[in-house]
């Protein structure tokens, strides 16, 4: 098999690629005007299957079918109801003036109403078990002997005691030291998906701002308000940052092209791509996430590339004299293998992702991949069609303008000598050195509160009512024991010292079990342990409180008391150091429970954000593997020796070290947006070398040494590699200006990796090629 070294001519043909580069050109010239008419035609189809892709912001949209832990989840919902709430705090001037308390009870009354609310829990309603008569009687907690709420200042003073001393309203309902209050909505049945969720969170805030003066501060927390934050901010990114992005594609390709027209040719290429993927999205029933609301702008970033190649040629064709047709017949056949191939390196990167057992990762990959496939049979078949459409005036070169100082710039780079060719590779090696210790320390997160901007105001907002009010997220423990064990003292202290043990951790701000309301009771109406080891008295009790509230008990306990909760209030702000303490928690289970008599599993959205964490872990590791294998393989194919291939990858290696590095020193975390960054830049990254290496070896065959084909592929290929990582990372940093934290540090981290894998070509590049070939002549 030839090598890259191999001059002879013809050795750089793909034989298979040879009807298809002489076939090619014709074939999209003489059809163009079908072509144009079918690409209008699947455009309108596309456009009207992406108008059904809806957007869906919810916990369990990143999970796969049959995930073991999204199973348990639905489980637990089904039998306990849904575990989301959504906590309106309330920040008033007095939390126990009757002006107030009277507006708060009306609110609570109102939200009562609405049909997506199963329950609003305020002060003002909640309930505490008192004795009557030796029965079971529960009264509201605000009520006063008139039956109305506090008005003397004396009821007001009662009213405070009671509620401060009430486990069930501090910390939930009341801050600790009575300075604000909240309401806790329970959405209802009819809130069966985040769509009806975060119409509910935009029903509550219209009354928020109608019941309350401006003076009465709020804010909105729990999982129904971050899938409506996520909403609004996905919407506002997608109307934002894809105009920008495309403003500032446009601009790069008319200073590269020096006309309007032949500048919106690579734009009409990714915008009716574009609109491809989006249909495939909703024809597939793929729903939109924060994630995949990012993926018009990389599609247009990385489906420009080739577009521009093919205009950059054109242009060169035409100055030289050739006509329209002419020119695009030598540009297609020049520029079909490393566009080819730069294409299935693309596609391998984002392929990779499909490794990923994260449900958007992976549909982001599939299609980004798929829109990559699609950009180039758009260049190939609909980029003559708009060229040949185009004035004359097209004609303008790059390089019409004489020698400039970038020209001389490539010439010297051209040009690399063997100490330099040295100092380059043992620069690279120690940077890939120093970058790998970096690599182990970066930190994993899917936290949803981290999606946000430290300043934003969903972000302020959960941090507030996290530390005032004890948490806005829960994680639920699932407590199962045989027929009636639920009662038994010795599971109910097991389960009791089980609560206190969480409430040690700064990020558990409340438990609530069966034992609180068992511990209740008792404060009410005393009882002593049977000879069956079960609270004598609790089970007629428990009876009574059932007639009265039946879904405060069905809450907590199920199936004839073998079958129970214990909901942990974390704050979410927090929640990432309560993962940290999975193990501790997995002893404790170990040593108390998981015996024939009461076992315990852990559920509810922070588990599955825990869950997250780990996927993110994985995807990491096999989505990089996977693209490296398969990238470097196919590397070896292209250049037709496994060493050279091996000897290529440097260049687009180094740079994805240096972005994980980079991330470790700015503190990034690994999320579900930055998992992608190391695949899919190394997809694009090599597309560079690519370009680059199949120029060499095309004025290798035509007889010239390995450094007259560098010089010389450097002066062709090097504007056009310079131009095309310029719009990529120019395109990547337009996500700065999005609303989601992971967005952001994708597309700066990705920008970073492509301009430092420009260095690599331009100057790693030539020097390993001549590194290696010395060595392989050596021996």
């Amino acid at each position: 098999m030839r090598s890259l070294f191999d001059s002879r001519r013809g050795g750089s043909k793909f034989s298979w690629l040879g009807i298809w580069r002489d076939r090619l050109p014709d074939l999209a010239i003489r059809w163009r005007f079908h072509t144009l008419v079918v690409t209008l035609a699947i455009t309108l189809v596309s456009a009207y299957c992406a108008s059904g892709v809806r957007f869906d912001s919810s916990v369990e949209v990143w999970f796969l079918d049959g995930d073991p832990q999204i199973e348990l989840y639905h489980d637990f919902r089904d039998r306990f109801g849904k575990e989301q709430f959504i906590v309106v705090g309330l920040f008033p001037e007095d939390v126990f003036a009757s002006q107030f308390l009277d507006q708060l009870d009306k609110f609570t009354d109102e939200i009562a109403t609405l049909p997506l609310a199963h329950r609003a829990m305020s002060i003002t309603n909640a309930e505490i078990l008192v004795n009557e008569g030796g029965r079971l009687n529960g009264v509201r907690l605000a009520q006063t002997s008139s039956g109305q709420l506090p008005q003397t200042a004396e009821e007001i003073d009662e009213f405070r005691t009671r509620a401060l001393r009430s486990r069930f309203v501090v910390g939930s309902l009341l801050a600790k030291d009575g300075s604000a209050t909240s309401v806790v909505i329970m959405p209802s049945e009819e809130a069966i998906d985040v769509d009806r969720e975060i119409e509910l969170v935009k029903q509550v805030r219209a009354i928020v701002q109608r019941q309350f003066p401006s003076s009465v501060d709020y804010g909105l927390a729990g999982t129904p308000a971050i899938n409506d934050a996520i909403f609004r901010a996905a919407r506002r990114d997608f109307l934002l940052v894809t105009p920008i992005a495309a403003l500032v594609v446009a601009l790069f390709c008319f200073i590269l092209f020096r006309t309007w027209i032949a500048a919106f040719v690579p734009l009409i290429i990714v915008g009716v791509t574009a609109v491809w993927v989006l249909g495939l999205m909703g024809l597939l029933g793929w729903r939109m996430t924060f994630l995949t609301s990012a993926l018009v702008l990389v599609i247009m970033v990385i489906g420009v590339a080739d577009s521009i190649h093919l205009v950059s040629a054109w242009q060169g064709e035409r100055r030289l004299g050739r006509s329209a047709r002419v020119a695009i017949r030598k540009s297609l056949y020049k520029l079909l293998p490393p566009c080819l191939f730069t294409t299935l390196t693309t596609m391998v990167g984002f392929l990779a992702m499909a490794a990923c057992d994260m449900a958007p990762v992976r549909q982001f990959g599939i299609l980004a991949a798929v829109g990559a496939v699609i950009a180039l049979v758009l260049t190939i078949l609909l980029t003559p069609c708009l060229l040949l459409l185009a004035s004359a005036s097209t004609a303008t070169a790059i390089h019409s303008h004489g020698e400039t100082r970038a020209d001389r710039i490539l010439l010297w780079l051209g040009r690399p000598t063997r100490r330099l060719s040295q100092g380059a590779l043992a620069a690279a090696a120690i940077l890939m050195l120093v970058t790998a210790v970096l690599i182990p320390s970066i930190r994993v997160s899917a936290n949803p509160m981290t999606f946000f901007r430290p300043n934003a105001p969903v972000r302020k907002d959960m941090e507030r009512i996290d530390e005032v009010f004890g948490g806005s997220a829960s994680l639920e423990a699932v407590i199962r024991t045989p027929k009636g064990g639920q009662l038994k003292w010795e599971n109910l202290s097991k389960l009791g010292k089980f609560q206190r043990w969480h409430e040690q951790f700064p990020a558990v701000g409340q438990t609530l079990s069966l034992v609180d309301l068992v511990g209740e009771i008792h404060r009410v109406q005393p009882f002593r342990p049977n000879r069956e080891g079960t609270p004598r008295g609790v089970a007629t009790a428990l009876r009574a409180v059932e007639r009265r509230d039946p879904e405060l008990l069905h809450r907590l306990v199920l199936d004839d008391y073998s079958l129970g909760r214990m909901s942990i209030r974390v704050r979410l702000s927090e929640a990432d150091s309560l993962a940290a303490q999975a193990e501790l928690a997995d002893a404790y289970i170990r040593e108390h429970f998981n015996t024939p008599e009461i076992s315990v599993q852990y559920t509810g959205h922070v588990k599955l954000y825990d869950d997250m964490r780990k996927y993110i872990v994985d995807a990491q590791i096999r989505s990089l593997t996977l693209a490296a294998v398969m990238i470097t393989i196919l590397m070896c194919v292209l250049l037709r020796s496994w060493k050279l291939g091996l000897f290529s990858m440097i260049p687009n290696v180094l740079p994805i070290f240096c972005g994980l590095a980079l991330m470790s020193v700015l503190e990034i975390r690994l999320d579900p947006g930055t998992v992608m960054i190391a695949s899919v830049a190394l997809g694009l990254v090599v597309d560079d070398t690519c370009h680059f290496l199949v120029s060499v070896r095309s004025h290798m065959s035509g007889g010239e040494t390995l450094e007259q084909a560098i010089e010389k592929s450097m002066s062709s290929a090097g504007r056009a590699i310079i131009a095309t990582s310029l719009i990529l990372a120019s395109g990547f940093s337009v996500l700065v200006f999005g609303s989601f934290a992971p967005s952001m540090y994708f597309g700066v981290i990705t920008a970073a990796v492509i301009v430092i894998a420009l260095v690599a070509d331009l100057v790693v590049l030539p020097a390993a090629l001549l590194i290696f070939r010395r060595t392989s002549q050596a021996k």
